[in-house]
């Protein structure tokens, strides 16, 4: 019976110790668990929307009224301390004519130089001329755009150029498809924007093209920006003020110009 006993206390005093040892580790492993979350929040980056430069402590937040999506692309950047890469692509009707003295993409891409700092935004301007959609495709003139991998993109998609060659939109659209799949396929989280070219005086079919093109990038949710709502009325002779043979004049291209100084660096 004492020999019972014993072996009894033996197995007991094993279990118990067993026991004890599962417990310890479990605590340990709490502990350990604690510690490495504790250092994680630690050393997890924080978003720092302040940018040490030449020209002094560059803050995001104090600049108001900015295009929101645009602004979260920047905060993206700085976070992770690369340059915002914009490309402005578009025709004739978007970088003016030998006649323009300044044209809206030279005003705006002026004010955002003015306004970031240079390792914060690098931007490019791709013109193709009075190339129509169909030649824009056929030469692959959005191959550089493509290359450049851009973060924002604004595209004002030579839909002039095709309403002076008669080209319709069931032809346009298709080719604009192709050129932002292309530049798509190597940036997928690229923030796309579309914008007409400048308005007219009573237009017909380009008026419906328009439209067209509005509808086309609600569809495929692409960022449209209708500047034209900042012209005066296309059915008021007051915008031939603004427009001289179809493309914007100096007065033309200084009010496209101001709703995307407001888009990209707010008002002043």
């Amino acid at each position: 019976m004492k020999n019972v006993m014993f072996v009894l206390m033996i197995i007991l005093c094993i279990g118990l110790l067993a026991y004890g040892k599962v417990q310890y580790d479990q605590k340990l492993s709490g502990i350990a668990e604690e510690a490495n979350s504790t250092m994680t929040l630690a050393t997890s980056p924080k978003v720092n929307n302040n940018i040490q430069n030449e020209r002094g402590v560059f803050n995001l937040e104090a600049i108001e009224g900015i295009n929101e999506e645009f602004k979260e692309k920047l905060q993206i950047a700085i976070e992770h301390n690369e340059s915002l890469r914009i490309a402005i692509f578009g025709s004739e009707a978007m970088s003016g004519s030998d006649q323009i003295e300044t044209s809206s993409v030279d005003i705006v891409v002026k004010e955002i130089e003015n306004t970031y700092p240079n390792e914060m935004v690098d931007i490019q301007v791709f013109e193709v001329g009075n190339r129509t959609t169909s030649e824009v495709v056929n030469e692959g003139l959005h191959e550089d755009v493509v290359h450049f991998q851009p973060d924002v993109l604004i595209m004002e998609p030579f839909i002039l150029n095709d309403n002076s060659e008669l080209i319709r939109m069931n032809v346009s659209l298709p080719n604009i498809t192709t050129i932002l799949a292309d530049i798509i396929a190597e940036s997928p989280e690229a923030l796309i924007i579309l914008q007409p070219p400048n308005p007219v005086f009573q237009p017909r079919y380009y008026l419906q093209q328009v439209k067209e093109l509005k509808d086309f990038a609600l569809k495929n949710e692409y960022m449209y920006v209708d500047h034209w709502e900042a012209w005066p009325d296309i059915t008021d002779e007051e915008i031939n003020n603004y427009v001289e043979n179809l493309r914007a004049n100096q007065k033309g291209h200084e009010i496209w110009a101001s709703v995307w100084k407001e888009f990209f660096v707010g008002e002043k």
